[in-house]
């Protein structure tokens, strides 16, 4: 059997140095990881201060002559329980009925008046 120069690679060679390179990469995830660990609490404050900010230049109006708006006066409704306004042609034709038949009315009786007392 020839014997194999030791610095030609072998199977037990290539798996130790696959092994080897592996450690390092979990070595250096691991690492990265605590790293990220370390930072997570400032991340999460910036985020926060991110969002803060985000919903204060949602809801900031620009100043009207009559003083700074507030946008809690958009979600107060002046009269919570008022029914809504209805429109003209959704209104109730009973008031218009009523007038007309009360002039229908006092018409039959001015002709019965008339057409018995006078004759």
């Amino acid at each position: 059997m020839p014997r194999r120069r030791p610095d030609q690679p072998n199977p037990i060679n290539r798996r130790q140095k696959a092994l080897d390179e592996q450690t390092a990469n979990l070595k250096a995830e691991l690492e990265k990881l605590r790293r990220f660990q370390q930072k997570a609490p400032e991340l999460k404050a910036e985020a926060r201060k991110r969002e803060q900010q985000e919903i204060l230049s949602t809801y900031r109006r620009p100043v009207r002559v009559e003083g700074p708006s507030d946008f809690r006066y958009d979600l107060v409704k002046s009269k919570p329980n008022a029914r809504p306004r209805k429109l003209r042609k959704e209104r109730s034709k009973a008031p218009v009925l009523t007038v007309v038949l009360f002039v229908t009315f006092c018409c039959v009786v001015a002709y019965a008046v008339r057409t018995l007392w006078h004759g």
